[in-house]
């Protein structure tokens, strides 16, 4: 009897443990299928590290693509790539599925420049990259490997040193950029621009180029302000949103501040975007815009941008234009966040938040609808991130974000302390 109990204890042991293993190796599995995917939500990847899964530190994520799939980012790592020996911080493509990583800023048949650059803005299928390198703009065809020089000869234009790198159609073929003028320096760290910026629209499929007619050649009386984010293409290509201090681009501008317009391409239309929803200038003009502050499109219709005081329309913080009815709305107030994005959808908005008593954010979600909020700078397993965190992309989808932070309990094994590193996060419904 003891022999019989004895060996159906071993059998019912045995039998546990191939449980356990079949257990370990689903879950092994699913895990894998999350990493590659990043179908589930709550999971979060780390990109800026080597196709074997190192971390090697990245900053400004610049481009991800709508899947959440492939995504754009600034590293001063040499060992991303092999052959990184120029030197100078580097724009890399990370393909989360695969962990395969490719510099981007290098010539159509492979060759690193030697030349500072920076990624301005990718299109959602990950194809085309639009590049500032010094003071001319590129853009990279990721396909062919091909690279346009999108703006002309600086001396072509008068007064011109070079241009600005503004932003790219979704198909890849309208660019904008901003010509940066020569300047006089009037003392007390001041200068001024001897004739005044301008926009100037690349047709690469027709290869037409053409400057906006946004000033009257005189400074003194307005033109495009220049700032981090400037002459911003809707997705579809058929407009561009800019800021200018002039007061004569439309009747009743008189806040005598800097104003958000759009100008429609086709017909040459202007409209002011920074105004209240029944579509007045004047005393309803939205007041204190600062070029410095986001202004980026969320759709084609609709604009988001920042104000740095209160107004009559509302307090400080981001609103939402939508130009095809001319209401404006309040998307996030700066008391309660910074760096808000908004989905396309416009369901979600995702911002920062200071946390604790120091100077670190993390990184929140908000059901637009229920007002429901959940971390996103957290832990697969939602441990809360220990570091700052920096919000910058979400996905056309609206279903990914990108940000970079420090923390050193975001993903195993721990990076570097200290190190900066750069993270895609797939949202789950709060």
């Amino acid at each position: 009897m003891q022999t019989t109990h004895s060996l159906i204890a071993r059998v019912t042991t045995l039998r546990a443990r191939d449980t356990l293993r079949l257990l370990a190796l689903c879950c092994a599995t699913t895990a894998t299928a999350t990493m590659a995917g990043q179908e589930q939500p709550g999971t979060i990847a780390l990109v800026s590290s080597t196709a074997e899964g190192l971390a090697r530190g990245g900053y400004e994520p610049c481009g991800l693509s709508t899947d959440g799939r492939f995504i754009t980012f600034h590293s001063e790592s040499k060992g991303l790539v092999q052959g990184d020996t120029n030197g100078i911080g580097d724009v890399f493509m990370k393909d989360i599925s695969t962990g395969a990583v490719q510099r981007v800023n290098t010539s159509a048949t492979g060759k690193q420049w030697a030349q500072s650059t920076f990624c301005k803005q990718v299109t959602p299928d990950a194809r085309y990259v639009l590049l500032q390198r010094e003071r001319e703009v590129l853009l990279k065809d990721l396909q062919t490997g091909k690279v346009t020089t999108v703006s002309p000869a600086a001396d072509s234009i008068a007064e011109n040193t070079g241009f600005s790198a503004g932003s790219v159609s979704d198909d890849g073929q309208r660019v904008a950029f901003v010509t940066v003028p020569t300047q006089i320096y009037l003392g007390g760290y001041t200068w001024v621009n001897k004739v005044p910026a301008r926009i100037m629209i690349s047709d690469l499929a027709t290869g037409s180029l053409s400057t906006l007619d946004t000033d009257n050649g005189r400074t003194a009386d307005g033109e495009i302000v220049l700032g981090h984010q400037n002459a911003r293409l809707s997705p579809d290509g058929t407009r561009v949103a800019f800021v200018s201090n002039a007061n004569f681009l439309v009747p009743g501008d008189t806040n005598g501040q800097p104003d958000v317009f759009v100008r429609e391409l086709a017909t040459g239309t202007t409209i002011l975007a920074s105004s209240g929803s029944d579509g007045r200038g004047g005393e309803l003009q939205v007041c204190c815009f600062q070029s410095y502050y986001h202004v980026e499109w969320a759709n084609n219709q609709v604009l988001q941008f920042s104000t740095t005081q209160a107004h009559s329309l509302g307090p400080v913080g981001d609103y939402l234009k939508h130009l095809d009815s001319g209401r404006l709305e309040l998307l996030l107030a700066s008391a309660d966040g910074a760096q808000p994005l908004v989905s396309p959808d416009l369901s979600t908005v995702v911002f920062s938040r200071l946390y604790g008593s120091g100077w670190d954010y993390r990184i929140y979600q908000r059901n637009r609808a229920t007002g429901v909020e959940q971390v996103l700078s957290s832990s697969a397993n939602g441990k809360l991130s220990n570091g700052n965190a920096n919000l910058n992309l979400i996905s056309r989808s609206g279903t990914q974000v990108a940000f970079n932070a420090n923390a050193s309990n975001l993903v195993r094994p721990k990076p570097p302390a200290g190190s900066y590193q750069v993270y895609v996060k797939t949202l789950a419904a709060p």
